[in-house]
């Protein structure tokens, strides 16, 4: 049987303003977004109970109907991939036989047949994720790379990110955005010292110009920024 694509579980949004009605994060609007059909999939693929096991996960609340825990999962935690990485091994099962993927294997191989059935029509971003596997890669293949690590349940991590997307839109031709979900990403988190969240690190060249994990105020962020686009 053909896997169901994720993008014919629920049509695309042809209304921006729609779109911004749902509130979800930037990167997962518009057309071709992963946004409105990836709640749908949680909501239809998982039961209620799963979508609480993983926000409790996420150290996220997990109160409410079951369309408003899926789009509090897919809200908060921002990248699909990491939605997908708090569910357990059964609800990753549930979600594979809902599209009509093979159930068996690892929780890593689950999570990957997921998100190869979800890469049709996916939206670009400029903001990227980045994992333990290529966040070294990431600091040498871009001349200059902004990463935040964060988490889901940071308070002070989901103040920043709308800053965070409306930099990326205005930069980001010119300097890489990333985030690094510092929950499931320790060995990143242990290589690069990280002792807190939001962690901001910004590299030129290969090698860090700047690191703040101090609540940085956005107006000093984007300042910091604009230094490290100077020639």
């Amino acid at each position: 049987m053909k896997p169901k694509s994720l993008f014919r579980i629920a049509p695309p949004l042809k209304d921006r303003e729609h779109d911004e009605k749902l509130d979800l994060p930037g990167n997962l609007r518009g057309s071709g977004g992963l946004g409105t059909s990836f709640v749908k999939l949680l909501e239809d693929g998982l039961s209620k109970e799963g979508l609480r096991d993983a926000l409790r996960k996420a150290r996220l609340p997990a109160s409410g109907t079951k369309r408003e825990l899926a789009k509090k999962l897919v809200k908060e935690v921002e990248f699909p991939a990491d939605v997908l990485s708090y569910l357990n091994v059964p609800a990753l099962r549930s979600i594979c036989q809902f599209l009509g993927l093979n159930q068996k294997g690892t929780k890593s191989e689950l999570i990957s047949a997921i998100e190869s059935s979800s890469s049709e029509g996916a939206h670009p971003t400029r903001i990227i994720r980045l994992t333990d596997a290529n966040f070294s890669d990431a600091i040498m293949t871009n001349e200059k790379l902004v990463a935040e690590v964060f988490t889901p349940w940071c308070s002070f991590c989901q103040e920043m990110a709308p800053a965070m997307r409306r930099m990326a839109e205005i930069y980001g031709q010119r300097i890489r955005f990333a985030k690094v979900n510092g929950d499931f990403c320790r060995a990143t988190v242990d290589k690069m010292g990280v002792k807190g969240y939001p962690t901001f690190l910004l590299f030129r060249a290969g090698s860090e110009v700047f690191r703040n994990n101090d609540n940085i105020e956005p107006e000093e962020l984007e300042s910091t920024i604009r230094r490290l686009l100077e020639p």
